[in-house]
């Protein structure tokens, strides 16, 4: 709601980056986008670690081979976002629906393990 009501105020694009350049100044402004970059980049490096650990425990191989999947799931957000389109799209949509079946699947199974006595 926030975010609606300022972009109807300020003429133009950018985000909590913009809205902060415009309230604060441009130090503050790129102090912001930097930290959104910074966390973005986390953001990737976590998903593909956790990626990687999962591949190398699903399919039972060393841990030696991690990079090999960490550069395998590289490949794909980089073929992704290159070829860019509805695939971007469809990928996202995707990989939301597999997030929500893995939660419900997990709070299903926890569910025999809840003692309410």
């Amino acid at each position: 709601m926030c975010f609606a009501e300022l972009s109807s105020i300020v003429a133009f694009a950018g985000g909590s980056f913009g809205y902060c350049r415009a309230a604060l100044g441009p130090f503050w402004g790129f102090m912001v986008g930097a930290s959104e970059m910074l966390q973005n980049f986390m953001y990737v490096i976590a998903t593909v670690m956790v990626f990687a650990h999962t591949c190398t425990m699903l399919f039972a191989s060393t841990r030696l081979l991690e990079p090999l999947w960490m550069a395998l799931a590289y490949a794909m957000i980089f073929g992704v976002h290159l070829r860019g389109g509805m695939l971007f799209w469809y990928t996202v949509m995707v990989s939301g629906g597999v997030t929500v079946l893995l939660i419900v699947m997990f709070c299903c199974g926890a569910m025999k393990t809840i003692n309410v006595e």
